[in-house]
């Protein structure tokens, strides 16, 4: 309302916006996929895409490289703190419904974006969120069994898409702490095994609903964090040898 000078487009835009779309997770699925389905309904010439820096903002631009066939889309960063004027907006709802509801169309999208990136033969995989609120209070000793293991130690956050994808495609196990690096299983094969390590107070379908449209052996290990709080972005513990078993158990 405050607004005194409003930027008008006047061509046909999708809306590829969400809460959280910030998030790699939430941009991956919920978000990226928008496109595809917006172009099988009706003709789109603009993207309105959230106005981010930092590594998310190499995620959103690599991934729409990927997904954009026509590859010269126009982008228009938005700034959730500003108003737009759009002439058309198109808007693709009812595809996801976080911690709801996940359609398999998001799901197969995501995987269209792995299509010609090669995989680095790498069969097991932990995913760390070192240096996070939500992670392991005994990471060093977790890490320790995993590699006697045949893991490997890769950290997302300071990877590009392509280095992900490309991890993630032959892996056939992959153990992590539940958090958005986890959201690059969708790049994994079918029927791999799956463990995600979370406080016992998180609440989330996210990977599950993943999972299941990827047929993955799916499992959860929960903690309980050291402070005893219900907080799920703090750190908790896992048992080792209740982690071992599970991979093992297959």
């Amino acid at each position: 309302m405050n607004a005194r000078s409003i930027p008008e487009i006047s061509t046909s835009c999708l809306l590829m916006r969400k809460r959280g779309d910030s998030n790699y997770g939430h941009w991956l699925v919920e978000v990226m996929p928008k496109l595809a389905l917006a172009r099988s309904q009706c003709h789109i010439s603009g993207l309105a895409i959230p106005l981010v820096t930092g590594p998310i903002n190499d995620v959103v631009s690599d991934s729409l490289a990927l997904a954009d066939r026509i590859g010269t889309t126009p982008r228009f960063a938005l700034d959730s703190t500003h108003a737009t004027f759009f002439k058309e907006l198109v808007i693709v709802s009812g595809a996801t419904e976080h911690g709801c509801y996940m359609s398999p169309l998001v799901v197969a999208e995501v995987e269209g974006l792995a299509s010609g990136i090669l995989g680095s033969g790498r069969k097991r995989l932990f995913v760390s969120r070192r240096g996070a609120l939500r992670n392991l209070a005994n990471e060093d000793a977790v890490e320790e069994a995993l590699r006697a293991d045949g893991f490997h130690i890769i950290h997302p956050g300071t990877m590009a898409l392509r280095e992900q994808i490309g991890i993630f495609r032959n892996a056939e196990v992959i153990v992590g702490v539940m958090g958005a690096g986890m959201t690059s299983i969708s790049f994994s094969k079918m029927g791999a095994k799956v463990i995600n390590l979370s406080p016992a107070t998180m609440p989330d379908t996210f990977f599950y609903f993943l999972s299941l449209h990827k047929g993955h052996d799916y499992r959860e290990i929960r903690g309980a964090n050291l402070s005893s709080s219900p907080s799920w972005d703090e750190l908790f513990h896992i048992d080792v040898e209740e982690l071992r078993e599970e991979i093992a158990s297959r």
